[in-house]
């Protein structure tokens, strides 16, 4: 399930996904590629933080 599109209410609606207009499908996936750059981001200086508190010893590789 993922949120409608014109969910103006303090509650979230959900909708299935064969039931998406789309309206919702293109929110979804603004809203889906937006936090995975935001996390992405966040990764990035999480990675440069430690370097940099430790003389650029670098993190290992993360698990896929």
């Amino acid at each position: 399930m993922h949120p409608a599109a014109h969910s103006d209410e303090e509650e979230p609606s959900y909708i299935l996904r064969d039931a998406m207009t789309a309206k919702d499908v293109s929110f979804n996936v603004r809203r889906l590629r937006r936090e995975g750059k935001t996390k992405l981001g966040r990764a990035d200086a999480l990675e440069a933080w430690w370097e940099t508190k430790n003389g650029n010893e670098t993190v290992p590789p993360a698990a896929a």
